[in-house]
């Protein structure tokens, strides 16, 4: 937010590689100073709401690979179905 202007965004996220979601959000961090310090409030909310969650950070494994193909489609259909089933249980229609 206060390294570099909004017209520097561009060329700072062509540069990270950074995806249009990322980017969005870098743009909007240097013009919102609520978007920018929006991970500062969700972590003091974590805080009160979810004691010591800072400890659960070991279980969360960021070098895990993401399936593709028909190993992903194998995960992801019974879920799926799952899911429609309850909410079909409850008269709600899911809509993907």
């Amino acid at each position: 937010m206060f390294i570099f202007d909004a017209r520097d965004v561009l060329g700072v996220a062509s540069d990270l590689g950074l995806d249009h979601t990322a980017t969005s959000n870098l743009l909007l961090s240097d013009v919102s100073t609520f978007w920018a310090k929006r991970g500062f409030f969700r972590r003091r909310i974590l805080l009160h709401l979810v004691p010591h969650f800072e400890d659960l950070f070991p279980f969360i494994r960021p070098d895990r690979t993401i399936p593709q193909g028909l190993e992903l489609e194998a995960l992801v259909m019974p879920r799926l179905r799952t899911l429609r089933e309850l909410c079909e249980a409850h008269g709600a229609k899911m809509i993907l």
